[in-house]
Formats: structure tokens, sequence, C-alpha cells
């Protein structure tokens, strides 16, 4: 994992925050859906039975390997999320 590599959650009228991965102690790259628990707002990766309410997709994401990154001094990788339900 890169330093500054980090997520991006689109929550509509909440703003568009961005976390990066090591704060939140995942690797990349990062789960595909993640769930953020309502009582502290705490983020996990989502499992079967979560409210889908609070349910983020990865909707893109950077393709760069830790190979490529070690090169590129200047880059960080991303990956987008948006609420799952707002998908169907």
């Amino acid at each position: 994992m890169a330093e500054h590599d980090h997520i991006l959650l689109n929550m509509n009228f909440f703003g568009r925050p961005r976390l990066f991965l090591e704060d939140l102690q995942f690797d990349w790259p990062p789960p595909e859906r993640l769930f953020m628990d309502g009582g502290d707002g705490h983020l996990r990766e989502a499992v079967d039975g979560d409210d889908a309410r609070f349910i983020f997709k990865r909707i893109s994401m950077s393709q760069l390997t830790d190979e490529q990154m070690a090169k590129c001094t200047h880059i960080a990788r991303a990956a987008e999320y948006v609420y799952e339900v707002a998908l169907h």
C-alpha cells in the first residue's frame, strides 16, 4: 500500500470525503463493498445481512500496482464509492 492511497465516498448531500486507507487499516485494493456503521461511522467491509442503506459500492479504482507506485512518487491511487442502493 502506498502512503497516499485513499477512497472517495460520494455521500450525496453530505459531501465527498477522502479517507486514507492507512487510517482505515485497509490494504490496496480496498474492498468492493463497504459498510458504514451508523452508530460510530466506522467503515468496514460489507457482509451479507448488513443494512443496505449504509453500503457503498466501488465504482472505479486506480489500476496501478504496488511496483508501479514505487516508481511514481507523486501519484496517489484512489477508489470511488457510491451508495449501493443508488445503483438500482
